[in-house]
């Protein structure tokens, strides 16, 4: 049997995240009651805008705040596969035996791993709410699998984490 590894939420990232998401979201309030901030576009186009862009970061800020509070590990790893706990979306356990390959990914600075699976469906089914599974299609869509991860709230930089799970899998599969 081999040892289970625990990987913390990092709370200095998660408090970062709860802290902008919160001065976004009230300065985005403050521009949206200035009278016209924007001479050149309509005020109800700009306040419109501005709304979206307060609810987006109102819930990135109730999202982060749920991970500060949280005190489960943001990953593990054992025997069995990988429970990834970092991220908004809970996948239960993701089986080494479906993981077919690993690779790793880039959007603008942020890497993240794509955890390659021959069997989506099981992944994709078993998750609830139409965001968090449109979210999970979007990755199918593009990155060839639902199941992504990446370091930003966790206690371990991306190569660690990179080098670990590549590691653990290529003992486990």
């Amino acid at each position: 049997m081999t040892k289970k590894i625990e990987i913390s939420l990092s709370k200095r990232k998660s408090l970062f995240a709860f802290v902008a998401s919160v001065i976004i979201a009230i300065v985005g309030v403050v521009v949206m009651e200035m009278s016209a901030p924007f001479p050149y576009v309509d005020a109800e186009v700009v306040r419109f805008v501005l709304l979206i862009c307060v609810v987006i970061f109102f819930v990135f800020s109730l999202l982060a705040l749920r991970k500060l509070i949280d005190r489960r590990p943001g990953l593990i790893i054992d025997e069995n596969g990988i429970v990834d706990n970092s991220g908004p979306i809970k996948l239960w356990l993701i089986e080494w035996k479906d993981i077919t390959h690993i690779e790793t990914g880039k959007i603008s600075s942020t890497k993240f791993l794509i955890l390659h699976t021959d069997n989506p469906t099981k992944y994709l089914s078993r998750v609830k709410g139409a965001v968090t599974k449109y979210i999970m299609k979007q990755n199918y869509e593009m990155c060839g699998s639902p199941l992504t991860m990446t370091s930003g709230a966790l206690k371990i930089n991306f190569k660690e984490l990179e080098a670990l799970i590549h590691r653990e899998w290529g003992k486990h599969r």
